[in-house]
Formats: structure tokens, C-alpha cells, sequence
């Protein structure tokens, strides 16, 4: 883990002030640090894997802000990292399989109850989320009236293209996997 001087932000992203201005105080502090869990495949070809990790946290003093800070790869509010995500729209909208297959591969977590829902609803969520501009800050898709699965192989499509370049070989799965990684 990093120290507290290496993780701290460069500024708050709430009210924007400095965190270490020349010759002021200190505004963003210490705030103590806490497990975060994570959730998807460590690689694209593998399946899903549920991790816990140890993040910095920290307190704006101005406008009383916690603010959390983790490896990239990490979005705000979502158990699935990065990289899960972009996976698991691509092997829905691109290469078409099923929202259960995609859900057996990509979540670590096994649901065995006869009254689950077929199928994996937060592919859809996800879609709408990055249509509302809020997974992946990277991607601008502008207004799409499209079936929510096309719009997923359109997320796909644009993460792919920001893996690395000796990456272009590889399978879409993992483009997507990689540049899901680069997107936030």
C-alpha cells in the first residue's frame, strides 16, 4: 500500500482546492483506510474472482469530503472493477452470448436459488449507466436509439480501441479487458 503522502490526491474533486498548496495548510488529511471488495476475473480468459483490498482514505478540511483512493481499474460506487465490466458488455453485445453465460463467467458469485431471475440485469444497468455518462468517463456514445445490447457492442468497440497498441492482436475480449482498464 502506498503512504499517505503517495496516494493523496493532487485535489479535492468535490470543491476542487489544492490538497497541498505552497505555503498554505494542508486540506486534504488522512482519514484512516478501509477494505474495498472487488469482483470479476483477473485476466480475460479467466473466470470470475471476489478480492478484498485496502484503500487510503481522506477528508477535505474545506468542504468535509471523504475521499477514496485505489488502483486504477476501480470505479466509484461499483463492486465490479473496471475491466469486468468492459468484459462482460463485450461478451454480451459482441460476441452475442447469453446474459446468464456472461453472468457465469464474469461474477464470482454462484446464485443457486430456483427464484432467481434469468438472465443478468446489470448488463442493462451498466449500458444505461454509461449512456447517463456515469461508468466510463472516457467514452462519449452521444444520443444512441438503439437496442441496449447494440449499445454494449458499442461500448465494446470503444474500449477496445483503447488497449494498448501491442495489444491489436489479441482477442476482443481481451482489447476490451485492457482498455476498460485505461477508460475511467
Amino acid at each position: 500500500m502506498p503512504s499517505v503522502q503517495e496516494a493523496r490526491p493532487g485535489r479535492c474533486p468535490c470543491c476542487q482546492v489544492a490538497s497541498r498548496p505552497v505555503g498554505g495548510p494542508l486540506n486534504l488529511h488522512g482519514h484512516g483506510v478501509r477494505d474495498r471488495q472487488l469482483r470479476g476475473p483477473l485476466d480475460a480468459e479467466q473466470p470470475g474472482q471476489l478480492l478484498s483490498l485496502c484503500v487510503r482514505r481522506y477528508q477535505c478540511k474545506r468542504c468535509g469530503a471523504t475521499i477514496t483512493v485505489g488502483p486504477c481499474g476501480l470505479l466509484c460506487r461499483r463492486l465490479f472493477v473496471a475491466a469486468a465490466i468492459g468484459l462482460a458488455l463485450c461478451l454480451w453485445g459482441h460476441d452475442r452470448l447469453d446474459a446468464h453465460k456472461v453472468r457465469e463467467q464474469v461474477n464470482p458469485l454462484k446464485y443457486t436459488s430456483p427464484y432467481a431471475a434469468p438472465g443478468w440485469g446489470q448488463l442493462q444497468r451498466w449500458v444505461k449507466a454509461q449512456l447517463c455518462g456515469r461508468l466510463f468517463g472516457g467514452i462519449i456514445l452521444g444520443e444512441v436509439r438503439a437496442p441496449l445490447r447494440a449499445v454494449a457492442h458499442r461500448i465494446a468497440v470503444a474500449l477496445s480501441t483503447l488497449s494498448p497498441p501491442q495489444q491489436f492482436e489479441q482477442s476482443m475480449a481481451r482489447q476490451v479487458f485492457l482498455g476498460a482498464e485505461r477508460a475511467w
